[in-house]
């Protein structure tokens, strides 16, 4: 009997010390973060450019990479460090305007809400927004279009085509395999089990499921139609017939100002702040 308890106390013991070191490690890294992003040389006549080939988080606990030491292979940024970047460019005049080039973005929903109202909040002061897409998710064309101007590379697209969801289900598949599966619920709408309990999607689960993206959809949607000067209905149809995927027909219906290479929209920035073609940007 003592040497159980020995056995789990060491046990409590060993479970601290990790905590401990997990702690203060957590504590290291958001110093370090605070102490490396505080301050920035920023030289005159400059833009802030917002590339999004990182992975966007909301807290330092989610950077499992740079925990296990795969911080080279993803870069994580804080949404907190975005929001205040962009709330600083606002009032630096060093920094002329953003450039927003978003194709590689990682973003929830309400992350992108915010850089979006961030971004608006910044047009305020004057500056320009800019924004160019190779080829463009649908994320990052809902980013992208609160720009002044957006520009599209020739051989690009932009993958705007409304929402949806998949559900797997996998009643069949245990049955074939023998595995029993037992589930407690109460009410049709309770859906999170119901995969296991049939092949196809309950009419219940269909409409919480539509209601559910056509909120979120008719929301974006008027964003996105707002920022690019269009009714909603006109953007529906754009989006239903998939006009983005092709250059021509996005800007023929007004999704992309002009359809430019990288190289002419860097010189079209370098006119914005009266630099030479040749001037490094």
């Amino acid at each position: 009997m003592k040497s159980f308890f020995k056995s789990v106390l060491a046990n409590i013991v060993a479970i601290m010390i990790i905590g401990a070191l997990f702690f203060v490690s957590l504590i290291v890294m958001i110093a370090a973060s605070a102490f490396s992003n505080d301050k920035a040389t920023v030289k005159n006549n400059s833009i802030l450019t917002l590339d999004f080939k990182t992975n966007i988080i909301d807290s330092p606990s989610e950077d499992n990479e740079q925990l296990f030491g795969f911080a080279e292979k993803q870069k994580n940024i804080l949404i907190y460090d975005m929001l205040s970047a962009i709330k600083k460019a606002k009032t630096d005049d060093q920094i002329k305007g953003i450039s927003i080039e978003t194709d590689g973005i990682k973003a929830g929903m309400t992350q992108l809400d915010d850089v979006r109202a961030a971004l608006e909040d910044f047009k305020k002061s004057g500056k320009f927004v800019y924004a160019y897409g190779n080829v463009v998710s649908q994320p990052a064309y809902y980013l992208g279009s609160v720009a002044d101007q957006y520009y599209l590379n020739p051989a690009g697209g932009i993958d705007l085509k409304g929402m949806s969801t998949e559900v797997l289900y996998m009643k069949s598949f245990a049955e074939k395999f023998g595995i029993g599966i037992q589930v407690i619920r109460h009410g049709k709408y309770k859906s999170a089990v119901e995969p296991f309990l049939r092949d196809d999607m309950s009419p219940e689960n269909k409409e919480q499921l539509s209601t559910l993206l056509n909120d979120i959809w008719s929301i974006n949607s008027a964003k996105i139609a707002t920022s690019r000067k269009m009714d909603t209905a006109t953007l529906r149809t754009v989006t239903d017939s998939l006009y983005g995927v092709i250059p021509d027909l996005s800007i023929q219906h007004t999704l992309t100002d002009k359809i430019i290479k990288k190289t002419k929209y860097d010189n079209l920035l370098k006119a914005k702040l009266k630099l030479n073609t040749d001037d490094k940007l």
